[in-house]
């Protein structure tokens, strides 16, 4: 049985990234939404200092860890380009997450920035972007008026059922 994952992501701060100022313990498992193949994301906050921002995936204690580690400016370069892709996922870990080991002056800042941003949504489209997105829509529909094959015609609608619900939950 595996341990609670709380106790890992504790562990795994305390033991793996000692020098970080704050870690969030998010995802899934967190929100009571986990499965059995859910892992734990884990945010990993150091100051402007550090420089080896990436993103590392480990496992402890059967768990497997999608590591984030971030300094303030660069979390606040992934908030951007959350933003602009309209898929808020590091904000809503950051905004969500549980503080290891508790709450401190930055994840304060940073969650009530993550939130922020969450609550204005995402950047809107351009007009050039609107009619680019419209024409490749358009286009996957022209296709679909001529294709014999059963399978070209399941991709031709898979890819337009994507770029449908893409366009229809960005705010236009």
């Amino acid at each position: 049985m595996k341990k609670d994952p709380l106790e890992v992501a504790r562990f795994v701060k305390a033991h793996r990234y000692p020098d970080a100022k704050v870690a969030l313990a998010a995802g899934s498992i967190f929100r009571g939404q986990g499965t059995e193949f859910s892992d734990i994301d884990l945010v990993v906050l150091y100051d402007d200092s550090f420089e080896d921002v990436r993103r590392e995936t480990i496992e402890v204690d059967g768990w497997p860890i999608e590591v984030f580690l971030h300094n303030i400016q660069a979390q606040n370069y992934f908030f951007h380009k959350d933003r602009e892709r309209g898929i808020p996922v590091l904000m809503r870990m950051v905004a969500e997450g549980i503080e290891i080991p508790g709450p401190c002056e930055e994840s304060i800042l940073q969650k009530a920035e993550a939130q922020r941003l969450i609550d204005l949504g995402p950047i809107p489209l351009d007009e050039s972007t609107i009619l680019e997105k419209r024409y490749f829509i358009s286009d996957l529909l022209d296709d679909l008026k001529g294709v014999k094959a059963p399978d070209e015609r399941q991709a031709i609608l898979a890819k337009l059922y994507l770029d449908l619900a893409d366009l229809s939950l960005i705010h236009i």
